[in-house]
């Protein structure tokens, strides 16, 4: 609550405006003469007064004495004085290359204050006690929104964290928050503070993020518990690559790992790295993560890490591009591309059967010069069924279908936007997810 006193001129007729005089407890009202310990005492006295009348208040002016010690300070309410501005040039009159959002200032001039002023080296005493404003003071069912009364503790922070695993946004959190709590009032803060603090954990200075998920990953190796990662810096000593996998997809690897998908084409950070899971399916058909890896470039053969394995192309990628390879006049022939596909796809022929029965199509319909089928053929061997016919589990592999519904399962987890430390985060919170799925 507060009083409104008419603002009289030196002939004693009104002037048009008014003070308002906050109205509360008479502990809480600084007086001249009243004696604190420090600067800091005195500072967190005016808070208070300011928090029980409806006030924002700041530290204003001060003077140093010759050894560096404060002699007097203004306190003085968040809206007294006037905002200097921001100018759009420079010192030498040129224009500034990023101008700042201009807001309307909420200062307006009139000089609510305590002044404070050093006595005997170690104790301060009010000089002097303004306590009139020129403006509204908060309502009581408003206070928890002032400045002073707002506070991110390790309660927000925490929420924020958990929201940020499930891929939760600031303004939902808010909301999951609120519902916490009970009531907007008892949040401590606002909307606007929750996603000020979700900007200040998911930006880094540049390439402090990506240390920072090294330190993560090795912290990790270094406890010995099973946790493998490995990482490739370039000249400028920037990540190349980084692979990763813990002591539970290592475990995953060993019992279901006689065959592994993977898809380095899904870009999930800010930095456009490419994110590869390496997937294997479990004894009920679902999908397990096994490892997985930040490439810079999506082009890197995986026989260069992995010689005595067998690879093999996506079937359905290369079939869906036989129409479009077809000449125009073929392609509408549906005997032609059902001919294609039955060779193609067979798992009974072998691979002299296979051989045959492909010519004989492309001879039948003249294709012999056509470059991407005599590329296929001279390919096979990386994705017709026949010349996998004598490696166990080869038919569940036909396809990168396994990689695709792995990625579409980490896109709820991941977001785009991320920067490194906050992408393996997400990653951690969709590794549980996965796991507690097939429990």
């Amino acid at each position: 609550m507060d009083t409104t006193v008419p603002i009289l001129n030196n002939e004693g007729v009104l002037h048009g405006d008014h003070l308002y005089i906050p109205v509360c407890d008479e502990s809480l009202k600084p007086f001249v003469g009243q004696v604190f310990k420090s600067e800091e005492d005195a500072f967190q006295f005016y808070k208070k007064y300011g928090k029980s009348s409806g006030f924002d208040v700041r530290r204003g002016s001060s003077k140093k004495g010759l050894y560096g010690q404060i002699i007097y300070r203004h306190l003085v309410c968040a809206r007294e004085g006037i905002n200097p501005g921001r100018h759009d040039e420079n010192s030498e009159g040129q224009p500034k290359k990023k101008k700042r959002r201009r807001k309307p200032s909420t200062r307006n001039g009139y000089k609510a204050r305590i002044i404070v002023i050093l006595q005997n080296e170690n104790q301060y005493c009010i000089n002097s006690f303004s306590e009139a404003h020129n403006h509204k003071l908060i309502s009581p069912e408003c206070r928890h929104l002032m400045r002073c009364n707002r506070n991110l503790d390790a309660g927000h922070h925490m929420v924020m964290l958990k929201c940020a695993k499930a891929n939760i946004g600031p303004f939902r959190a808010f909301r999951v928050f609120k519902e916490l709590v009970g009531s907007y009032e008892d949040i401590g803060c606002t909307s606007n503070d929750f996603r000020n603090l979700s900007y200040q954990m998911s930006t880094y200075p540049d390439g402090s993020d990506e240390q920072l998920l090294l330190d993560m990953l090795i912290s990790q190796r270094d406890l010995g518990e099973g946790f493998k990662c490995e990482y490739l810096l370039d000249e400028f000593h920037k990540v190349k690559s980084i692979f990763w996998s813990d002591a539970i997809a290592v475990q995953n690897y060993r019992v279901f790992g006689d065959s592994v998908s993977f898809d380095a084409t899904y870009s999930t950070n800010k930095y456009n790295m490419i994110f590869t899971p390496f997937t294997g399916k479990d004894n009920h058909g679902g999908c397990v993560t096994f490892a997985a890896a930040l490439l810079n470039r999506e082009d890197v053969t995986i026989e260069n890490v992995m010689p005595t394995t067998r690879h093999r192309f996506c079937m359905w990628h290369i079939m869906t591009k036989i129409a479009l390879k077809l000449p125009i006049s073929l392609r509408e022939n549906a005997e032609l591309t059902s001919s294609l596909y039955g060779v193609a796809w067979s798992e009974i022929d072998e691979p002299s059967e296979f051989e045959d029965n492909w010519h004989g199509v492309i001879n039948e319909y003249g294709l012999e010069e056509n470059s991407w089928f005599s590329d296929m053929f001279s390919k096979r061997s990386y994705w017709i069924p026949a010349f996998f016919r004598d490696l166990s589990m080869s038919g569940l592999f036909k396809t990168t279908s396994m990689s695709e519904s792995e990625n579409s399962f980490f896109r709820k987890y991941l977001n785009r936007s991320s920067n490194l430390a906050a992408f393996y985060i997400h990653y951690e919170s969709a590794m549980q997810a996965q796991r507690h799925s097939y429990k």
